[in-house]
């Protein structure tokens, strides 16, 4: 017989031997619990790649500086898709559809000029060429996450290309008389590249003004923080240099506990207990605490691969333990995603669509704002362009229409109803997407190559009706005026006859009677 239970032993010692029997039976099938379901990192994906406490959070979005708050920004727009599709929605909310207005200086000189003609025509295919739709999308993008946008202007003569700058290692404090902002840049940014050929191959990358700055920089003991000059540096900001939507990201991290907590619930309200009764004769055992722990391991060993059950193994009932949340414990997360798009002032319906109420009013306020940034960046653009393309007797302005992928149909019809009074015949074809240049490419295909003005005729409208037709319709009601006026006179000279000739009759008549 087992040694721990010699009945030879008082009742007393018996009883200790027992229940420290049973303690240890216990202790070892809680451990075995633990070893089959407790996974080896217990922390939250969430919590193993979380780069900021709640506290730095709240801390960067109200006192951090700029360049705190763009490292902030960017990390939201990489885990957070939420923040991620606000960002794009307004990034690429307008089409960035463009016009190329030519203004001569002289009215005595006219468009036609060859000399202007082709001042025209290379402007043009440049901004065809450029990609301007493209730049300005990642503009925007990064404006709305960092807060602003630095850029570099490489110009050789044969082509512009823009570079862009790192935002950290950038600044923008001044402006010219041209109120074009100044950009400085940290030569301290080569200084990251450790590699001393990689930054080299780089250094050669950027102007020769820069190259000798850094050279400056690091063996004359040079300022740091150089100019760049007016026409080569690039700066963007909304109205001050601070990431656009930086206050949905307090609201973004708690949407994200809302989440861990309501999976959490969710895994709860699937758990179950399995309870195992060993059961009793009176107050002596049918199993022995060793013989119930073997039989612990056995249940454990068979549902280890299940991890929304437990098992208890008791001599004793017990009540089945519920795991859920109460009702008034849980969370809401379709609130706290609407809390998040009415601090970003769009609309729910663009990315759940369930009605339409209101979300004409919410596109026209996204228009407005993204307009904001159209205009400069058309001013960008006209003044590039102009110290580019124009001269003494030529000038530029480049134009970003009011037009987004929402808005396109509505701007075309408007564009046209505006064409039957002679205003722009350009704008409701820039409404679909086609730039002027290639327009006028089309044009020459059409008619030049395939001919299909001759083949396919448009139907007579107030857009295809021509100065000659009108004249033909109107020499038509002439004709048809005059043909009326013979008609008539013919008419009264028949009468005339008729007339005459019964009075002829009436006076023979009377000589006869005579």
């Amino acid at each position: 017989m087992d040694e721990k239970f010699d009945p030879e032993l008082n009742s007393e010692k018996l009883l200790q031997q027992r229940v420290t029997t049973f303690k240890k039976a216990i202790s070892d099938m809680i451990a075995t619990s633990k070893s089959a379901y407790i996974k080896s990192d217990s922390k939250s994906p969430r919590e193993r790649h979380r780069l900021y406490t709640k506290d730095e959070i709240h801390r960067i979005v109200e006192r951090g500086d700029a360049i705190e708050r763009a490292a902030l920004s960017e990390h939201f727009f990489s885990v957070s898709g939420l923040y991620k599709r606000i960002i794009l929605h307004y990034a690429t909310f307008l089409t960035y559809s463009w016009l190329l207005v030519p203004h001569v200086k002289n009215r005595k000189d006219k468009l036609k000029d060859k000399k202007i003609t082709n001042q025209y025509d290379e402007a043009a295919d440049f901004c065809a060429s450029f990609q301007i739709e493209r730049k300005c999308a990642l503009f925007a993008k990064d404006i709305l996450v960092k807060g602003a946008y630095y850029g570099l202007i490489h110009d050789n003569g044969e082509y512009i290309a823009i570079q862009d700058l790192p935002f950290e290692y950038c600044r923008s404090r001044f402006k010219n008389q041209q109120d074009i902002d100044i950009v400085e840049f940290s030569m301290k940014f080569f200084d990251t590249i450790t590699d001393a050929n990689l930054r080299k191959q780089i250094l050669q990358t950027y102007p020769k003004i820069i190259q000798k700055s850094y050279y400056n920089y690091k063996h004359n003991n040079g300022d740091a923080w150089i100019f760049l000059p007016a026409e080569m540096g690039i700066y963007f900001s909304y109205f001050e240099e601070k990431p656009f939507f930086m206050d949905l990201i307090p609201l973004l991290d708690d949407l994200d506990d809302y989440k861990e907590i309501d999976k959490k619930r969710n895994l709860q309200a699937l758990g179950r207990i399995l309870v195992q009764k060993v059961g009793t004769d009176g107050m002596k055992l049918v199993f022995e605490p060793d013989e119930a722990e073997e039989m612990h391991e056995g249940v454990i060993s068979m549902l280890q691969d299940n991890p929304d059950i437990d098992v208890i193994t008791t001599y004793n009932d017990i009540d089945l333990i519920d795991l859920s949340s109460d009702d008034d414990e849980k969370t809401t997360i379709d609130s706290v995603q609407d809390l998040i798009y009415e601090a970003a002032g769009v609309s729910k319906e663009l990315f759940c669509a369930s009605t339409d109420a209101g979300l004409l009013y919410s596109l026209n306020n996204d228009l407005a704002m993204m307009m904001i940034l159209g205009q400069k960046f058309a001013h960008f653009f006209t003044v590039l362009i102009n110290n580019k393309f124009s001269s003494k007797k030529l000038k530029f302005k480049f134009l970003i229409l009011p037009i987004s992928y929402y808005n396109s149909a509505e701007y075309t019809s408007k564009a046209k109803d505006l064409a039957a009074f002679g205003y722009s015949f350009l704008t409701p074809i820039l409404s679909t997407g086609i730039d002027q240049t290639s327009l006028a490419d089309l044009k020459e295909l059409e008619n030049e190559l395939l001919e299909l003005d001759e083949s396919l005729k448009p139907l007579q409208s107030a857009y295809t009706q021509s100065g000659k037709t009108n004249a033909i319709t109107a020499a038509a009601t002439k004709t048809a005026n005059a043909e009326k006026e013979e008609v008539e006179k013919a008419g009264n000279s028949e009468e005339t006859e008729e007339k005459e000739e019964k009075e002829d009759t009436n006076d023979g008549g009377g000589e006869k009677e005579k």
